[in-house]
């Protein structure tokens, strides 16, 4: 023992030597540690440090038993010699970080190749290095480069450490310098006193012969990482790594100790993070070729003879000119597993049931089942020279061979070859198969992972991640679902984002040192992408066996972080300032790091999609939950997704549902114009689409398959015909954007519609008359469900005793078979409450049920006698859910004038929603255009809106109209006129603009061509009032709309309370000069009060009792010394 240091009262640490197997003292300390089961143990923890610096051991051992309970690695490996998928490890290790008590100074330092100056050298240095967004060589050149040192996350540029000035790469975040020996310390480029380090890279030779320009491109990016990164909130007092802290926040002396072309291994890098104010350490690995070759060469039998690609192992002995030889035996098992789970280091490997054939020649092996280190080691045992790996998959050629530190272990040459290959050389074993393992041409030049921008990228993530989950000092990012491998993925890409890159592209991480192409899938199962077909993993794959443990985990994790990337640009466009960009990749970088900072200790997907959530609900109100979610939902993190434990990988349950706040929610309205049409003549139908989502909406088509007996014209906005479908080009909807499309089509339908009467609702109530002889509830006109266009009938259903009538106001005379078509939808209490149709031949002194009339939806139910309701027997009852189209034959009634009615009824209890109708018509062999338009986005939602439109025989004549209002003394003169065959013309008012009411109903001939003139004498002085003219002939409907302002009054007086419900006050603003009258009438003029005051009782503010008036708008007239004002007046219920 060294020493032992109580801390914080009861904390005890006890520092151990070295004992051999340790760079530094090992330190041991006292602490409760939870457990699985949410019981705590009082433990050691004990550090150890291997002496190659591949290790950092943290060993809970209990402190009662002695029992080793936890063992964990804080070198975060990255095993980068193969993809995840091509180690065939069933799960190859656990992750998780308590935290070290050992101190900066027991960290060696490197050796320094160049004086620390004591005066400060140049800020900004000069470097030749493949710039961001360049990922590696293939995607870009080496070029020189200064001047990107960002000034407030590295004040004195990144060659001084806030006490010495460096001429090496050296400075405040990082220390890089080559580890050739594998030793922890070596030499650093020098720039000179003006700080330039460019330095040729002939990647043509090995390595070796170009570290400096290596150290430099390692150097440069870890300064760019922490720059970046800085602005982001990986800062001082979050636990960044730098020499000194400028804020005096956080604990400094830990910068980066960045080792090139490290000796310790090949294949691999990795990243150790301890304790804020411990410098990290990022080790950098050589690669060797996984280029597919010719490397078996099968001497006998001749039917089998020549040679056969494969690509070697990320382990074992390299391959050279002259190679292994021998018979090539197939091991027993064939799959070269002993039966065990995966391999951990120190195992005892177990030889195959054939040693004694295997030994000394070439195994032969399967793969599946276990690892193919396992494999290697077992055929090792057995005393194989080398072994070959049949793939079994068939199709999928030769793979690189990955794994975990065990393959140091490995030293016999591996190789796989493709399935088709060992399946013909398994054929020919009983003949004698002999052959040779080489490498023709000499050894390639090994791949440097200094020059992959993507991992240093990534290794740098290890401490970011590390550091921000649970804090500086904490080290908890633990458990089976942490994300840390994704985190670091998703750094990389970020970084090496550029202008026309899409979500869809295959995104590879490390096909550089794959030797791949930058399409290539890299380390990973597969490469990121937005594509499903391209990457289509999700959150229930994660218990796969095959996906490992953490990189196959982070792998999915990282997949749901692009998607979201995506979702974010499409929404906010991409930025390439990396620091300080507005773009969705900017802002889907902050929310992850904020989401890092807000998640538990040992996350699960689901904790880790929370945190990101909550951050967007704190840095942004949320504004973009719905794009986040859209990225999770797409790969299993839905809504109901559930996580279970964070250690267990089996107990998650996947989901793809969004919130319901979040589902797409889109209105489409569909209008056909002319309305009716003539047989012949060009139809032009509108489509309208809103965006109802809180969030926009991507990929927006509308489509419209081409109505029958129609043929294409036109369409705007890129529209066109394909295979009898209109389609228009996909948009993206902003949340609460509207947009038009509109196309014509040519009607053909070979007969047409004698037309009776015809009313889709949007001219106003002049067409029907509304009555309620029981209760107070009426119809009305409404635009919140209508059928079609804006406005439908509407009678509610109310929880009292109510019998609400909608009569056609003028008789129509009926020909010979004349249909009633109408639409309508209906929510009534059902049994007690509902609606009938009924019609009349003498005026309305009787009605006859129309319900044995109707030949298509008619009356879906029965209201009892005992239920008490206004109305009974057949009825609507019920729901229809939605609007349905009841047709009845009126041929019983041909040769009489009738009249419609739709009656609405209810008993005295329990109301429902009630009963819309709309676009009624009374025709003569109906000829019809249907015609549905439908609407769609990239995220669903998809919804749809129908129109019929009437076909007319014979040229349709146009019906037009004109009307012009101008105010004048108490009174509006209106000028109009229609065009000639206009046989029905209507004048009304309104208050609002959308309910009116008549004031005038004139014949053809007075309304025809000549402006005719109306005056109005019952309206307000300073009221706001509209007017619309309406024209129609055979169905066609024409209407104008205007409004006017009356000026204010000439007597100052003011009615209050104005809406009122019974009682109104008069208040005179100045003097009045003598008597006073009060009338109150009907719009119409009818006398309803008349009232005399003297000025002194006028002044007095005399009060009106109305009490008696029914619910309506009334006009209030008063008239004093010569002057008259007249204002509206509204009595509510």
């Amino acid at each position: 023992m060294l020493e032992e240091k109580p801390r914080r009262g009861k904390t005890r640490e006890v520092l151990l030597t070295d004992g051999g197997i340790s760079l530094h003292p090992i330190s041991s300390k006292l602490m409760y540690q939870p457990q699985e089961n949410g019981t705590v143990r009082l433990v050691w923890i004990v550090s150890i440090y291997t002496r190659d610096a591949q290790h950092y051991w943290n060993v809970s051992v209990d402190a009662t038993t002695g029992a080793i309970l936890k063992q964990e690695d804080l070198v975060i490996h990255d095993f980068w010699g193969g993809t995840p998928m091509a180690t065939d490890a069933p799960k190859e290790h656990k992750q998780a970080f308590t935290a070290s008590m050992l101190q900066p100074a027991t960290i060696a330092a490197p050796r320094i190749s160049a004086q620390a100056q004591l005066a400060a050298a140049a800020t900004g240095g000069t470097y030749r290095v493949l710039d961001a967004p360049f990922e590696t060589p293939n995607h870009g050149e080496f070029s020189l480069v200064s001047g990107k040192e960002d000034p407030g996350a590295s004040p004195l540029g990144w060659h001084n450490d806030g006490l010495l000035s460096y001429t090496i790469t050296r400075g405040n975040n990082v220390f890089a310098y080559e580890d050739q020996l594998g030793a922890n310390a070596g030499t650093s480029p020098d720039g000179g006193a003006n700080l330039i380090f460019d330095f040729p890279a002939d990647l043509s030779q090995q390595p070796g012969t170009y570290v400096k320009a290596a150290t430099t491109n390692l150097f440069y990016w870890n300064n760019l990482m922490h720059d970046v990164f800085y602005q982001f909130g990986f800062d001082e007092v979050s636990g960044n790594f730098q020499h000194t802290n400028f804020s005096g926040q956080g604990q400094g002396l830990d910068a980066v100790m960045a080792e090139a072309q490290d000796g310790g291994g090949t294949n691999n890098a990795n990243f150790l993070t301890l304790q804020d104010g411990i410098p990290g350490r990022m080790q950098m690995y050589l690669w060797t070729s996984a280029q597919p070759a010719e490397l078996l060469f099968i001497t006998s039998p001749a039917a089998v003879a020549g040679g056969y690609m494969g690509i070697e192992a990320a382990f074992g002995k390299p391959l050279d000119e002259t190679g292994v030889s021998g018979s090539i035996v197939l091991a027993d098992p064939a799959n070269g597993c002993s039966g065990a789970p995966a391999l951990p280091a120190g195992s005892v490997v177990v030889p195959f049931t054939n040693q004694e054939q295997i030994n000394g020649n070439i195994a032969l092996v399967d793969r599946g089942e276990c690892s193919f280190i396992e494999k290697a080691l077992n055929a090792q045992a057995s005393g194989a020279t080398a072994v070959i790996v049949v793939n079994n998959i068939a199709g999928g050629g030769a793979l690189s061979m990955g794994g975990d530190e065990t393959g140091n272990l490995v030293l016999i040459p591996a190789i796989m070859i493709s399935k088709e290959d060992g399946d013909k050389l398994k054929a020919a074993l009983t003949q004698g198969l002999s052959g040779t393992l080489r490498r023709e041409g000499g050894v390639p030049p090994m791949k440097d992972g200094d020059l992959d921008n993507g991992i240093i990228a990534h290794e740098y993530g290890h401490g970011i991640s590390t550091r921000l989950t649970g804090g500086p000092s904490t080290q908890c990012l633990s458990g089976q679902e942490q994300g840390g491998e994704g985190w670091s993925d998703f750094f990389g890409l970020y970084m090496t984002m550029k202008n026309g890159d899409t979500g869809t592209q295959r995104r590879g991480i490390g096909t550089y040192v794959m030797d791949e192409g930058t399409d290539g899938n890299g380390i990973r199962p597969a490469p990121y992408s937005t594509d499903m077909g391209i990457n289509p993993y999700t959150y229930g794959m994660i218990s796969n066996p095959e996906i490992s443990v953490p990189h196959g985990v982070g792998f999915i994790w990282a997949s749901m972080l692009w998607d979201m990337t995506w979702n974010l640009i499409e929404e906010y466009g991409y930025d390439p300032d990396i620091y300080n960009g507005k773009g969705g990749n900017n802002l889907a970088l902050q929310l992850v790091i904020d989401g890092l900072k807000l998640q538990p200790c040992s996350p699960g997907f689901i904790d880790m999609r929370d945190a990101i959530l909550a951050a967007d609900q704190i840095n942004n109100g949320g504004a973009n939950q719905c794009y986040i979610w859209r990225a999770f939902a797409k790969r299993g993190l839905g809504y109901s997704a559930q996580q279970g434990s964070s250690s267990d990988l089996t107990d998650g349950v996947e989901a793809f549902d969004m919130p319901p706040s979040c589902e797409p929610n889109m209105a489409i309205r569909l209008k056909a114009t002319p309305s009716p049409v003539a047989d012949g003549e060009e139809l032009t139908y509108t489509i309208t689409v809103s965006n109802e989502t809180p969030a926009s909406l991507q990929g927006v088509q509308i489509t419209d398959p081409l109505p029958a007996n129609t043929t294409f014209v036109s369409a705007t906005d890129g529209g066109s015909l394909q295979k009898d479908v209109v389609k228009f080009k996909p948009v993206k909807l902003a949340e609460g954007q509207t947009i038009e499309r509109s196309f014509t089509v040519k009607v053909a339908s070979g007969g047409g519609t004698t037309v009776l009467f015809s009313d889709d609702m949007e001219a106003g109530a002049g067409k029907w008359t509304t009555r309620h002889d029981v209760g107070l509830a009426d119809w009305t006109l409404s635009s919140k469900n209508p059928r079609s266009g804006t406005y439908s009938w509407f009678a509610i259903d109310p929880d009292a005793f109510s019998n609400q009538s909608l009569i056609l106001k003028s008789p129509v005379q009926l020909p010979q078979s004349a249909q009633l078509r109408f639409w309508h939808d209906y929510n009534t209490e059902e049994g007690f409450d509902g609606g009938v149709v009924e019609i009349t031949t003498n005026g309305g002194l009787t009605w006859q049920d129309l319900g044995p009339h109707m030949i298509q939806n008619g009356y879906n139910g029965q209201i009892p006698l005992a239920n008490a309701s206004t109305v009974q027997g057949p009825a609507f009852t019920g729901g229809s859910n939605g609007y349905i189209q009841t047709i009845a034959d009126l041929s019983t009634f041909a040769g009489k004038q009738v009249q419609i009615r739709f009656r609405m009824g209810s008993d005295v209890l329990t109301g429902a929603t009630g009963w819309f109708v709309d676009d009624v018509d009374i025709v003569v062999n109906p000829t019809y255009i249907l015609n549905t338009a439908w609407v769609d986005s990239k995220f669903g939602g998809k919804k749809s809106a129908s129109v019929e439109t009437m076909v007319v025989t014979g040229a349709a004549s146009r019906t037009t109209t004109s009307l012009t209002a101008t105010a004048q003394d108490n009174s509006v003169l209106l000028n109009f006129s229609a065009s000639k065959g206009a046989g029905v013309f209507e004048l009304e008012r309104s208050l609002n603009g959308r309910e009116f009411e008549t004031i005038a109903t004139l014949t053809a001939q007075e309304a025809e061509g000549s402006p005719a003139q109306w005056t109005d004498t019952q309206v307000s002085a300073g009221s706001l009032y509209y007017y619309r003219a309406t024209a129609s002939n055979n169905g066609q409907i024409a209407t104008e709309t205007v409004q006017v302002q009356l000026p204010q009054a000439a007597i100052a007086v003011s009615l209050y309370p104005n809406p009122s419900q019974g009682k109104l006050h008069l208040h005179f603003r100045q003097a009045v000069a003598g008597a006073v009258t009060v009338e109150v009438t009907s719009t119409l003029g009818q006398q309803l009060l008349h009232r005399s005051y003297s000025a002194q009782e006028a002044e007095a503010g005399p009060i009106l009792e109305l009490s008696h008036l029914k619910a309506g708008m009334y006009l209030v007239i008063i008239r004093t010394d010569g002057k008259t004002s007249t204002q509206g007046l509204v009595i509510k219920p």
